[in-house]
């Protein structure tokens, strides 16, 4: 804690130096047309320590938060049907089945996949699942729905509001004030990544085999996945948020224009774009908004004013987030860059927008022989995602 109070006080001595060196520069610009190059070099240094400074944070944060947590549930409530499951999986890893004891093996339970090897012990997909939204911010932030049968999710929704109006005492209902239902189809797709070790340190007891599993196997997930989220195009993939057509109907989601040639905002500070793509989502679904952007993205934003002449970026101090237009952010490396016609942020209540899939079932194969004396595992998961409710979702696009 003593830790993450000094870095909060070095992020607010941090960002007052960028607002004197972003001001300066600012001010030539309006004077003469161009920055000093040096101070351009200032506002940079200064914006790449806000940035540092706000990693350092989080991660500090985050480490707060499972020191705390303790032992999961699944620790402290194992049956001896669980750990048997959970040592046979692990023996596998470490070992290979061949080399199990009658127990282990039984404890092994074989992939119903064609292309075969075991499933995983369910407290290790687990902790590789709890790993993933370190890596994948859309999945950190959008609804998971989890499946334990069948590869797709299926369900109705709504295409169109209810309508509702008043109907004195002898007056006579509109004939459809019903909201129009259609259904939301989402696959489950095979995804697959391939870890290795060597053999030696697979079989030394003091490695933590359960925990390299979950952050390697995240991370590998994680990454991929993450990149689906944001523009996989539906096939033998999930569906990314940048996709869908530009509109506001259903099944488009509305493109706000930045009104800047290839950036976010005039290089004076203008924000009207960011400001109309807010103002653009609605009311029940701002109140739980949040941006998505590009680090470098994040760093043209922190130079930018509103018409009051305040800077639209605030640094998080106190315990609370860093926000843009007073709405909370994440940076998703996956989002463009600025550029022409470019999708370069999104803006909405991502709960709501956009729903991901899980179908739990993990299954992984050994292969000691391919890269001695590496020993590969080929880990399967299948994993989904759409856009389920349109309207709650905004994005902001570069003029062209």
């Amino acid at each position: 804690m003593e830790e993450l109070l000094k870095k909060l006080e070095e992020l607010g001595r941090a960002h007052e130096e960028f607002k004197k060196a972003n001001d300066e520069r600012i001010a030539q610009l309006e004077k003469k047309g161009s920055a000093d190059p040096l101070v351009s070099v200032k506002v940079d240094k200064a914006n790449s320590d806000l940035s540092r400074l706000e990693n350092e944070i989080k991660e500090l944060k985050t480490a707060m938060a499972r020191s705390s947590m303790g032992a999961p549930e699944t620790e402290k409530s194992e049956d001896a049907e669980k750990k048997l499951r959970k040592d046979a999986f692990l023996g596998f890893v470490r070992k290979g089945a061949e080399r199990l004891s009658g127990d282990l093996v039984k404890g092994l339970q074989a992939s119903s996949d064609p292309d075969g090897g075991y499933l995983v012990a369910n407290e290790i997909e687990a902790e590789i699942i709890r790993n993933l939204p370190t890596m994948s911010v859309m999945r950190m932030l959008a609804s998971v729905r989890s499946l334990t049968t069948g590869d797709s999710l299926q369900k109705r929704r709504r295409t169109s509001g209810v309508t509702a109006s008043w109907v004195g005492e002898m007056g006579t209902s509109p004939a459809d004030q019903n909201p129009k239902l259609g259904m939301l189809n989402i696959p489950a797709h095979q995804m697959q990544v391939v870890l290795s070790e060597t053999a030696q340190i697979l079989e030394d007891a003091s490695i933590n085999i359960e925990q390299w599993l979950g952050e390697e196997g995240g991370e590998a997930f994680g990454n991929l996945e993450g990149a689906a989220f944001v523009s996989g195009n539906g096939v033998a993939k999930p569906r990314g948020i940048l996709t869908y057509a530009a509109g506001t109907g259903d099944g488009q989601i509305q493109q706000v224009v930045s009104g800047t040639a290839a950036t976010i905002a005039d290089a004076d500070g203008g924000v009207n774009g960011l400001i109309a793509m807010t103002y653009a989502l609605k009311a029940a679904y701002a109140k739980n908004g949040k941006f998505i952007l590009n680090r470098l993205t994040t760093g043209s934003v922190r130079k930018l004013k509103d018409a009051n002449k305040q800077y639209i970026w605030q640094p998080g101090l106190g315990g609370s987030p860093a926000t843009i237009l007073g709405y909370a952010y994440e940076e998703d490396d996956n989002m463009p860059v600025e550029g022409a016609n470019n999708l370069v942020v999104a803006f909405g209540d991502f709960k709501k927008a956009y729903k991901i899939v899980d179908r739990l079932g993990m299954s992984a194969i050994r292969d000691p022989y391919t890269s001695k004396p590496d020993v590969e595992f080929l880990f399967r998961r299948r994993v989904g995602g759409a856009v389920e409710i349109f309207e709650a979702l905004k994005l902001l696009k570069c003029s062209a």
